[in-house]
């Protein structure tokens, strides 16, 4: 991401949706697969760490119980 990296933007959000009251899920998707990436997506609110390549039916999987 050219400004921000998807740390700094989801912990922005979870400031940003927390003050309304309002949980929001969010996934990562990343060609990473070092432990300290994975830590630091928990650390910053992170609810799954996804590593490429993957399936849709494994993306299917991991996010269906965040759908309503």
């Amino acid at each position: 991401m050219p400004i921000k990296n998807g740390f700094e933007t989801t912990m922005e959000l979870k400031n940003i949706f927390n003050n309304f009251g309002i949980i929001i899920p969010i996934v990562a998707l990343s060609a990473f697969s070092q432990k300290e990436y994975k830590n630091k997506a928990n650390e910053v609110g992170m609810e799954l760490y996804i590593e490429k390549p993957f399936t849709q039916e494994k993306l299917e999987m991991l996010i269906s119980h965040y759908l309503i």
